[in-house]
């Protein structure tokens, strides 16, 4: 029989060890307060005060722990200093292996109309614009020695705030975020919508690698002719063979070519084209600065895009 008891203390004791570790730039007070919040959470399941309060169990009135946790809720602005705590904690498991996923989600709350600025999103689920919601910025780590990817950057935002400005500028604030704390390490994988020229920039300025998935009506260059992404791609038929299991854990036969170009806003910079077959019928199309001399390091590119199906486990369990 399971030992309910011991199983609670174990975790309860690594929830402390990793507050004391993310707080350790804090006073003592405020320490306290983060590890409170931190069990409260797990403990009640609930964002409400009054649950977290009931959850901490204190020997005295349940209004004056709701009164102390909000009025240190409302003092609190050590934001940065436990981002920083956080950081310093995950710096070891990151390397040159290291896949960033970069995605950007949503969450809608289509019955809600009075909160704290409240946007408007695209309900990815049923496809619907305009519907009250809030943006998720996210980048996450896969590392080699934890099998759920590692949350390295996230931010809630609303396109509702006076000092938003753009998706593509909230995406570029959490790319710079990881060049600060972890310089060129790892490889970044971005999907279709982050197939623009403001991000390979930023990708070819600060010399990090990527793979980024092409959309299909873009142009580049090949030959020293522009041409159609898709047409370029569909001259390939696969000159090398891989086994890739896919999203569902089931196991498939996809062939890859690699194929020099530029993109016309980028003339100077050589990338190269991955055409992947065996996932539909339109091939997927990445783009990369890594250069695939050969089939190793070509079948490499295809595994890191791939594994960007990863994130979507982390969105849910999240």
């Amino acid at each position: 029989m399971t030992n309910y008891n011991r199983l609670s203390y174990q975790i309860k004791r690594k929830l402390s060890n990793l507050s004391n570790k993310i707080t350790k730039n804090l006073s003592r007070p405020k320490s306290k307060f983060v590890i409170q919040m931190l069990y409260g959470f797990l403990e009640s399941k609930s964002v409400h005060l009054s649950n977290i309060a009931r959850s901490l169990n204190e020997p005295i009135l349940l209004k004056k722990t709701i009164e102390r946790l909000s009025r240190n809720l409302s003092n609190f602005t050590e934001i940065e200093e436990i981002s920083e705590g956080y950081i310093d904690e995950i710096k070891p498991f990151i390397d040159e292996n290291t896949i960033f996923c970069v995605d950007g989600s949503e969450f809608v709350k289509p019955h809600s109309n009075a909160l704290e600025s409240m946007g408007t999103v695209r309900d990815g689920s049923t496809g619907e614009t305009n519907v009250n919601g809030y943006n998720v910025m996210e980048i996450a780590a896969l590392t080699s020695t934890h099998g759920m990817p590692v949350s390295v950057y996230s931010k809630v935002y609303s396109n509702a705030e006076k000092d938003f400005k753009s998706e593509n500028s909230e995406t570029l604030e959490g790319l710079r975020f990881i060049t600060t704390h972890f310089g060129a390490k790892g490889i970044r994988a971005l999907d279709r919508g982050y197939d623009n020229k403001l991000f390979y920039e930023h990708f070819i300025d600060n010399e990090e690698e990527f793979v980024i998935r092409s959309k299909k009506n873009r142009n580049v260059i090949h030959n020293d002719k522009s041409i159609n992404i898709l047409e370029l791609a569909n001259k390939y038929k696969g000159k090398y063979a891989i086994i890739i299991k896919n999203e569902a854990g089931k196991s498939r036969k996809c062939k890859f070519s690699y194929i020099p170009i530029t993109l016309p806003a980028i003339p100077n910079k050589e990338l190269t084209l991955v055409v992947v077959r065996g996932f539909g019928k339109i091939p997927m199309m990445l783009i990369t600065n890594i250069n695939p001399t050969d089939k190793a390091l070509a079948s490499t590119i295809v595994k890191v895009y791939l594994k960007r199906w990863k994130i979507e486990e982390y969105f849910r369990f999240k």
